[in-house]
């Protein structure tokens, strides 16, 4: 995908959802009970018997649940990768973000995963994700110089971060987090269908000024 496309890509899904909340009006869907055909997380994911939760974000936008341990994490992770082994995205301490290393195919973007991580920096730079003064320094670093570095291809895996740079339950402010993330991955699969939809039509980003939504009450 040329650079060119993935930006009017990324400003038609941006302009899409924008007017899909929009239209929707009200709260977002509560993080903790939202629930997707496919996506529901897995009964023995509530870290009891040393269990911890990760997130996978797939190429597509689906959001599905890891449950890992300590020993089996690294293993089970580098498989859903497909991977023999990995090594998680410098980023910021306690967070883990796995993905394919540069073997796997440039062409598959993983659009939903990559704008996550985005999201991440802004809020580090921001402020609205606490991090150290170092982290933080690397972020506004790297925001600065090559984003390009954060671009995500194939699927992508969330997890809390060791010292020792081994996949660990998450701290609960990436709990949080990660729980806002999966409300508007959700939003962002929805754009995506839209968008598709409306680009099968050849109607050009900029004419759209409105969608019509239909909710349903169940």
């Amino acid at each position: 995908m040329s650079n060119q496309m993935y930006a009017d890509l990324a400003a038609l899904l941006a302009r899409v959802t924008e007017l899909v909340a929009d239209s929707v009006g009200g709260e977002s869907p509560d993080a903790a009970s939202w629930s997707q055909e496919g996506t529901q997380r897995p009964e023995d994911s509530d870290m009891d018997g040393g269990r911890f939760q990760a997130v996978l974000i797939r190429r597509n936008g689906e959001i599905g649940f890891l449950a890992l341990t300590a020993e089996t994490a690294t293993d089970k992770i580098a498989a859903v990768l497909g991977e023999q082994e990995i090594t998680p995205m410098d980023l910021v301490t306690g967070v883990g973000f796995w993905r394919p290393g540069f073997a796997a195919p440039r062409t598959e973007v993983n659009v939903p995963a990559t704008v996550a991580i985005t999201r991440l920096v802004n809020d580090i730079v921001a402020g609205d994700y606490a991090v150290g003064d170092k982290d933080l320094a690397r972020v506004k670093r790297l925001k600065r110089n090559n984003m390009a570095d954060l671009t995500i291809h194939g699927p992508c895996v969330i997890t809390g971060l060791s010292l020792t740079n081994r996949p660990a339950p998450m701290p609960e402010r990436l709990k949080d987090w990660v729980n806002g993330l999966i409300v508007d991955v959700a939003y962002y699969q929805l754009g995506t269908e839209i968008a598709e939809q409306l680009k099968a039509t050849g109607v050009p980003p900029h004419l759209v000024t409105g969608v019509m939504v239909k909710v349903s009450s169940d």
